[in-house]
């Protein structure tokens, strides 16, 4: 599928021009205060800041970006809210709902990975393609959903697009993962996608669904979460597709928690070139004056 300047792409059963349909399934999660400490490190030294960010805010922020950013083609978005007992954010969702924006609510079960597998089961009738990403991954430019969908149909054997590519040698960590998902049977090293966002198609999911579906174990609220991040594209891989990244050599993409300099291999790549989906704390840090423009006021 090309001829994707316009938004567009040629439908390949009959040949025309179609706008396909997109949702972006934002997963949310805001603990009893709103706050929650967060660590973020810098690249050039061994040196760790810790910093206090509001939860309730980062939907806020997130939503803002949505607004500001035009994404250079037609989408959707809808929230999975993990059980959020916060009542200011279940207000805050309500009022999203007010705004048209459809809003699922689930138990914290699995975490955003479990949300992303709901909202693929409620909705896999109503979309071409799925964008997964967790509150804290906010769009960051212009045209940031067309060039994800460009990205998408770069290659015939890309199924996942995603911020970066992460390496885990089985052998050394999360060797139990092993005995628990199917999809990776006597592999000792894998890859996935990090858990700030997903982007594939229906088709794809469908396929997976054929295998046996995507695989979440049942944790509880974020406790080893990471090992869901590391399963969750295994099917895919399974079916042959290839999993790529904006962590490209093309693009300054922001994949860790960095608060006094951009990931050292890409400082020259130009900052125009900042991957379409960033990390909501880069705010603070990195890209203070690319968000500049973010006030509260302009929040419902």
């Amino acid at each position: 599928m090309r001829g994707l300047a316009s938004g567009k792409y040629t439908d390949p059963k009959y040949g025309i021009k179609i706008k396909p349909k997109i949702v972006n399934v934002v997963v949310t999660y805001v603990r009893p205060g709103q706050t929650e400490r967060c660590r973020a490190r810098s690249n050039i030294s061994d040196l760790y800041a810790d910093y206090t960010e509001n939860k309730l805010e980062t939907i806020k922020f997130n939503m803002a970006c949505h607004k500001h950013y035009k994404s250079g083609v037609d989408y959707q978005i809808v929230v999975v809210d993990n059980g959020s007992p916060d009542e200011a954010t279940q207000k805050y969702l309500r009022d999203l709902e007010e705004e048209g924006i459809k809003v699922f609510r689930r138990e914290n079960i699995g975490f955003s990975f479990a949300g992303f597998k709901y909202a693929w089961e409620q909705l896999k009738d109503d979309y071409d393609y799925f964008l997964f990403t967790e509150q804290d991954g906010v769009p960051s430019k212009d045209n940031w959903l067309l060039e994800i969908l460009q990205k998408f149909h770069s290659e015939e054997d890309i199924g996942a697009v995603g911020n970066n590519v992460e390496k885990h040698n089985l052998t050394e960590v999360f060797g139990e993962i092993k005995e628990l998902c199917p999809y990776i049977k006597e592999r000792n090293a894998i890859y996935n996608l990090d858990g700030h966002m997903t982007f594939t198609s229906s088709t794809i999911l469908r396929q997976v669904d054929k295998i046996g579906g995507l695989f979440v174990l049942p944790v509880m609220g974020d406790k080893e979460a990471e090992k869901n991040e590391i399963t969750f594209q295994q099917p895919i891989l399974e079916l042959g597709y290839k999993i790529t990244s904006f962590h490209d050599g093309n693009h300054r993409c922001y994949w860790d928690c960095y608060f006094l300099d951009e990931d050292p291999e890409h400082k020259n790549i130009p900052s125009g070139n900042i991957t379409p989906i960033v990390l909501s704390h880069t705010r603070f840090f990195v890209l203070k004056d690319h968000f500049g423009w973010y006030k509260t006021d302009d929040l419902i």
